[in-house]
């Protein structure tokens, strides 16, 4: 049997649902997992069976090379001896490295790779001084090769675009593809067809998910359509003013930052969602609307549109002010395409990004032999 070190939220929401039932597989199968979890933060390590327990940092802000932070991972790796680390976001570089060198490379480790070098090339470089931030970007790029290639036995990108964005890249060869799952809330809430075509989105307001281009089109089609069509924003980032300003002259509504426990609720209120982003991964708010059996139009840059296919399960647009216009105006159209394409992207979701699917998955690649 393995010690396993998990670094993410234990919690069922979103994608860190995927980690809260790895964690409790494992230790059901007999090994040893310790949690180091982010959210939600509480300060008594919490004992939830005989083999898993759950920790938390230091303080309820974002790990980083803090001294109570360095600390208690030293003490943590000292204590437990963890054969493998499997990490995702906040702490993973400080775990990794520790870990390596407290145990003599003896220790496995794991690495997520959700963001593409394109989207934090496009947000860095958005705004403000452009050279600067470009030899910002550079310097970022080789710590984290050095990273990949030093500290990590296998990187894990969550898609196929993910996985050749980091092998070209990074020009390692230590990727393992695979896809994030998601926990299924659906609750049987179905689209209503009455009134306005309710268009949504939810996520980041930044220049790499293509707000610049659906700004745009949102002034143009509510021009065309009035009423008849509505916008719904939820999010934060540099284009909040702008959506405050188009909010106070009634072409959306702008409701900013959303609780992750009204997420259901939103999405299950608007009809459409539109992801169109010029650099993108997997985008979980895509899985989550096809989960909820709502109608997808998304970016054919993101990674997520290699799994699914344009007029089945979603609409599949280029990252333009023209081709989100055509998409919705089809739909103004053609009302009833939006019931058929959302019960596609439900069946998808059941078929591709299932929580049973990604155990298998980790229980296969993971050295877990005695």
């Amino acid at each position: 049997m393995k010690k396993i070190l998990i670094l993410h939220n234990y919690t069922e929401d979103s994608f860190a649902a995927m980690s809260y039932h790895l964690a409790n597989d494992l230790s059901a199968k007999g090994h040893d997992v310790l949690f180091l979890s982010h959210r939600p933060y509480h300060t008594v390590p919490k004992q939830i069976n005989e083999r898993l327990k759950v920790q938390c940092w230091s303080t309820y802000k974002r790990p980083t090379y803090r001294p109570s932070d360095l600390w208690l991972v030293i003490r943590l790796l000292l204590t437990f001896r963890p054969d493998i680390v499997v990490a995702h976001f906040s702490g993973s570089n400080l775990v990794a490295v520790l870990s390596k060198l407290l145990s003599f490379g003896r220790t496995r480790t794991y690495m997520y790779y959700h963001t593409l070098s394109s989207q934090v090339s496009t947000d860095l470089t958005a705004r403000g001084n452009l050279l600067i931030k470009r030899l910002l970007f550079r310097v970022l790029t080789l710590r984290k090769r050095i990273f990949y290639r030093i500290f990590c036995d296998h990187v894990l990108p969550t898609s196929h675009l993910a996985y050749t964005d980091y092998v070209n890249f990074y020009g390692l060869n230590n990727g393992i593809e695979h896809i994030t799952p998601l926990k299924d809330r659906y609750s049987g809430s179905k689209i209503d067809h009455a009134g306005p075509l309710r268009v949504g989105y939810l996520g980041r307001l930044d220049q790499s998910k293509g707000m610049d281009i659906l700004l745009e089109a949102v002034r143009e089609l509510k021009q065309t359509y009035g009423n008849s069509i509505a916008f719904e924003f939820a999010g934060r980032g540099h284009y909040e003013q702008e959506l405050k300003q188009l909010d106070a002259e009634g072409l959306v509504s702008f409701i900013g930052f959303l609780d992750y426990d009204k997420v259901d609720a939103f999405l299950e209120r608007n009809d459409v969602f539109i992801i169109p982003s010029y650099s993108d991964n997997l985008v979980t708010v895509g899985i989550e609307v096809m989960m909820k059996e709502r109608c997808l139009i998304i970016s054919r840059a993101t990674g997520l549109s290699y799994y699914l296919k344009d007029g089945v399960d979603c609409l599949q647009i280029d990252p333009t002010r023209a081709a989100i216009t055509e998409r919705l105006q089809y739909l103004m159209e053609h009302r009833e395409e939006v019931q058929r394409i959302a019960d596609g992207g439900r069946q998808t979701f059941l078929d591709r990004f299932s929580i049973p699917s990604y155990l298998e998955f980790m229980n296969r690649i993971l050295p877990l032999g005695n």
